[in-house]
């Protein structure tokens, strides 16, 4: 299972369209699910991806994520989790 505090998120605020994503979990090889929400919970942006113990994932934002307040939904096997990000 993914703790909150292993799952790092940065750069917070977002700048240029890039968000970092380190997960850190017990499992080797675990397969996420990463959604882009917004205020309403509408989903903007959806992708899977399987990654290793320590290992870091770029997102590259789609060009119609304006500025605002948004959430990563991080999903795998253990359960879901929120992150607050915010993008300029």
């Amino acid at each position: 299972m993914v703790k909150r505090q292993s799952i790092n998120v940065y750069p917070n605020p977002v700048t240029d369209s890039k968000i970092n994503l380190v997960i850190k979990d017990d499992d080797t090889n675990t397969y996420f699910i990463v959604k882009l929400l917004d205020s309403q919970q509408s989903e903007l942006f959806s992708q899977a991806f399987e990654t290793l113990q320590r290992s870091g994932i770029t997102i590259n934002l789609p060009e119609y994520v304006v500025a605002g307040i948004y959430f990563l939904k991080i999903a795998n096997p253990s359960g879901i989790y929120y992150k607050k990000v915010i993008v300029k």
